[in-house]
């Protein structure tokens, strides 16, 4: 664990974070209907953007988990995929530098999370933050750095 503050000669990088959350409803004839929403953090300095899209992706889990509409994904299974709800939450970096807009996909799909926190941890050394980063192991068992600050919200 270590404290980086470097900075950047050239204007900063635009960015944002984005929670994007889908909700699937089936009924008992197996038609569906789905709902998107999406939250953009664009505001403020890099680690307030963080923050805030974490808490709101958090408050949306909460509320959710404690709705007893929604399926868990073993429930959905044992009603045969019929006569559920479910949902799912994303959250991405989104990068724009030179004209050219990039995603990372922070949180939501476990394959590449590892990855994508990795590139974050990357792009909050190159601007003006002071953050704490920590090593962890990723999926292939090798060592990569990582934003420390609510690190057990992504890998739980």
């Amino acid at each position: 664990m270590k404290n980086s503050k470097k900075k950047r000669s050239l204007e900063p990088i635009e960015s944002k974070y984005v929670v994007s959350v889908h909700i699937l409803e089936v009924d008992s004839k197996s038609n569906r209907q789905s709902e998107s929403m999406e939250y953009i953090f664009d505001k403020g300095e890099l680690l307030e953007k963080r923050r805030s899209a974490i808490g709101k992706a958090q408050e949306i889990m909460d509320s959710f988990d404690t709705d007893k509409n929604f399926s868990s994904p073993a429930e959905a299974h044992a009603k045969g995929f019929k006569n559920f709800k479910a949902y799912s939450i994303d959250i991405y970096l989104v990068i724009n530098d030179e004209g050219q807009e990039y995603d990372y996909h922070i949180y939501g799909d476990e394959e590449i999370v590892h990855e994508s926190l990795e590139v974050e941890a990357k792009f909050f050394k190159n601007e003006f933050e002071i953050t704490k980063f920590t090593k962890i192991q990723n999926n292939e068992d090798e060592e990569i750095e990582v934003i420390e600050e609510s690190l057990y919200f992504f890998l739980v």
